[in-house]
């Protein structure tokens, strides 16, 4: 007799090896098309059961080559009570090199999220993913496909939503392999593009996320002598005195940062007290993985439908 599963069981169930599925569509001229599909599970995020149909005709009626990049809100939980940000959708039209450049922005909100996108098969093929990221992997081949000549374009199609943590995923890495993954992905893409015709546009972006490192690992025996290339880097990219990327809301303690910085750098930071220390180093979060931006804020209570 069938049984319902707890949700530890689900949970279980797919995280135990790939689980697969045919997913099966006709082409535009009759002929029948069939692709495997893996579920994976990844933390706590959730598609509208629609999600993945609707990119795929999307991406059918789509200019040719294009990624099809759908609809998406954030969601949070708090005291059991779900809410809803607002819906975001990547522009319908832009250049390969500004979404490359808000990829690497570690700040503010970004409007791709990694469950919008439909990859086609032969890019996947076409385009390594680095094993050597433990974080930041999926930023860094979404860029490399760029480079590749991918584009991305926004459809108001599907619905995706990403759950904001207020503490750490299920599926992040230990807590200090992710900043220094973060930091190794942030030196390759410095040393990817401080030589392209068009650098300039992605220096802001490489500065937040140098300094937002720079605050993270200062400090940090382990650390101790990746500080210098990320300060060396950070002043490649146009880096001019140090800065509290992403402050704290609270007026007081973004002086207070700001004042610590000023005085004793982003190793400063760590003389002060525990709850201070917390609030001017949050920004760290954002640096960690841009897809999308860690919220600043908690999403605004809305309607849970899509």
């Amino acid at each position: 007799m069938a049984q319902e599963m707890t949700a530890e069981a689900r949970r279980a169930f797919l995280s135990n090896g790939t689980r697969t599925a045919i997913l099966a569509t006709t082409r535009s001229d009759g002929r029948p098309h069939a692709v495997p599909v893996c579920f994976v599970l990844d933390d706590d995020d959730v598609l509208h059961p629609q999600h993945l149909e609707s990119l795929v005709t999307a991406s059918k009626d789509g200019p040719r080559g294009a990624i099809v990049s759908g609809r998406w809100r954030r969601f949070t939980v708090v005291a059991g009570k779900v809410r809803v940000g607002p819906i975001v959708c990547a522009p319908p039209d832009r250049r390969g090199l500004e979404t490359l450049a808000e990829i690497l922005e570690p700040m503010g909100e970004g409007t791709i999220c990694g469950h919008s996108l439909l990859w086609p098969r032969s890019l996947l093929a076409k385009v390594p993913w680095d094993e050597r990221l433990s974080a930041n992997g999926d930023s860094d081949f979404f860029g490399r496909c760029i480079l590749a000549g991918a584009q991305i374009v926004g459809r108001q199609v599907g619905m995706a939503y990403y759950r904001s943590h207020q503490g750490e995923r299920v599926s992040s890495a230990t807590a200090l392999r992710r900043p220094l993954s973060a930091a190794q992905y942030r030196l390759k893409w410095s040393q990817l593009l401080l030589s392209h015709p068009e650098h300039e546009i992605f220096a802001p972006a490489m500065r937040n996320g140098f300094m937002a490192l720079l605050i993270a690992l200062s400090g940090l025996p382990e650390a101790r002598a990746l500080v210098p290339i990320l300060k060396d880097a950070y002043w490649l990219w146009g880096g001019e005195g140090y800065f509290v990327s992403n402050p704290p809301s609270n007026p007081f303690k973004r002086l207070l940062a700001s004042g610590v910085l000023r005085l004793g750098g982003p190793s400063g930071l760590h003389w002060l007290p525990a709850p201070a220390r917390a609030s001017a180093r949050h920004c760290w979060a954002a640096a960690r993985s841009p897809f999308p931006r860690a919220a600043s804020r908690s999403p605004s209570a809305g309607p849970t439908s899509s």
